[in-house]
């Protein structure tokens, strides 16, 4: 086979992988789609649960505060108020929580306490809307879960880095 040929050959290969390539990452484009939905029709029936747990309780307003940065995130406090802002104990009970593994048939349903339930809706959500928070210089915030709305508020603050260069030549 002449050199030409070889070139050929090898244009052909490198033209396949990247037809082949594109289709994987095309499918698992598709699967994340098909993921993102499954998690978001479950949103409802998790947030009606909670918010339920929560009024049987007596609680108004739930605040959960975040902070990450350099690819570490967590939530820095969960805090309940009755009323008037009056601080209130996180109900001692459980919820139903519906979630749906990656890829798996059908979503599975498991008793969770209240205050996981809480720390999961946000982190869902957090990573839904602001994927990477964590990263970098990270991002702050808080998530208000209204119990008298049935609402859930992200106030969001995110960090970077400013900087301008400036070159002279003279």
């Amino acid at each position: 086979m002449s050199v030409s040929g070889n070139d050929d050959a090898n244009a052909a290969d490198k033209a396949r992988q990247a037809v082949e390539w594109a289709a994987r990452v095309a499918a698992a484009d598709r699967q994340w789609e098909v993921q993102r939905d499954r998690e978001a029709a479950l949103l409802p029936l998790n947030k009606a649960a909670l918010f339920e747990a929560l009024a049987a309780a007596g609680i108004t307003t739930a605040i959960i505060t975040f902070d990450g940065s350099g690819d570490a995130g967590q939530v820095e406090e969960v805090a309940a108020y009755a009323g008037d802002d009056q601080p209130q104990a996180l109900p001692d009970g459980s919820v139903e929580y519906k979630e749906v593994g990656f890829g798996a048939a059908e979503p599975t349903t498991s008793t969770v306490p209240v205050r996981d339930v809480l720390e999961n809706l946000a982190c869902a959500l957090l990573s839904q809307t602001h994927g990477g928070w964590e990263d970098g210089d990270g991002a702050h915030g808080e998530f208000t879960f209204d119990v008298a709305t049935r609402s859930i508020t992200l106030g969001f603050h995110e960090r970077y880095i400013e900087t301008t260069y400036h070159e002279h030549e003279f």
